[in-house]
């Protein structure tokens, strides 16, 4: 047995060898390896900054652009803005002093007309009773009519032409029906006119008095609501609203509007005739600035 032992211990040592020389290689080729994937690690890091660079560089530049065209888009807006404005600032300006001229036109003209119509009854005696209206009130109405009619479109000439027709400015007037004040309302549709709401401050009045219709800016106020009421329901068509304002809008509408069908020339001269002696006031209101 003792003869064999030296050659297993000879393929010990050539085992141990061999051992040894894997050994290494396996710890050289785990070094080659850790090498290889640091440099991969390394190239793939510079890869990947290499591309962080180019998008945050692209995405400077995008961004400074962006800036830029918010900054000119802001400018190009201010310019629009300070130029609209200065169009508006001068349109208001010039309207303003148009609106000047027209008001000082027209309260010139109303208080002509209300003179005159106060002229014819004091010279004639044989007339009822009638109330004028004093300076101050004439004032107020007027200021009113101009304000309130312009304020919803409605020309304050034809507001005036209306009241020469119906009570020829007469603030306590009565008719045989019960019509009262400066714009002749029945006592139950000023009451529906007074209680319905309104979005013009201008022309809101304090409740609802049967008495205060004989205050001629409270009745005018109620006119102006009632008669852009009017418009709105007729079409705008201003023979119809006065003959509505007239009738009532109920009657015209039952007997005679047809949903907006029928010729106000077809009606008969009795039913035209309030409608057609405002206009005739008002055309000449309009065209001589006394009405006479």
């Amino acid at each position: 047995m003792s003869e064999h032992r030296p050659v297993i211990k000879g393929l010990t040592a050539d085992a141990q060898l061999l051992l040894k020389h894997n050994k290494d290689l396996y710890e050289t080729s785990i070094k080659e390896h850790r090498k290889h994937s640091l440099l991969v690690i390394i190239v793939l890091s510079l890869v990947i900054v290499g591309l962080l660079s180019v998008f945050y560089g692209r995405w400077h530049k995008w961004e400074v652009q962006k800036a830029a065209l918010i900054t000119q888009h802001q400018e190009e807006t201010q310019t629009v803005i300070d130029t609209a404005f200065y169009i508006k600032d001068n349109l208001i300006a010039e309207y303003y002093i148009d609106d000047k001229k027209r008001f000082e036109n027209f309260m010139l003209i109303g208080a002509k007309k209300i003179t005159s119509k106060y002229q014819e009854h004091a010279a004639n005696i044989k007339k009822k009773k009638f109330s004028p209206m004093t300076d101050k009130e004439t004032k107020s109405y007027l200021e009113v009519s101009y304000s309130g009619g312009s304020l919803v479109g409605i020309d304050p000439f034809l507001l005036l032409a209306m009241d020469s027709i119906e009570s020829e400015y007469n603030k306590k007037a009565k008719s045989s029906v019960g019509a009262r004040g400066i714009c002749q309302f029945m006592p139950f549709t000023a009451k529906l006119i007074s209680r319905a709401h309104t979005n013009y401050n201008l022309l809101q009045v304090d409740g609802y008095d049967v008495n205060k219709l004989y205050d001629p800016v409270y009745s005018k106020k109620l006119q102006i609501r009632f008669m852009k009421h009017l418009f709105d329901e007729f079409d705008g068509r201003v023979e119809w609203v006065l003959l509505a304002y007239n009738w009532g809008p109920g009657v015209t509408k039952r007997k005679w509007w047809q949903n907006g069908e029928a010729l106000f020339s077809d009606l008969n001269s009795e039913q035209r005739e309030f409608a057609e002696n405002v206009l005739n006031a008002y055309n000449r209101l309009k065209s001589t600035g006394n009405g006479e």
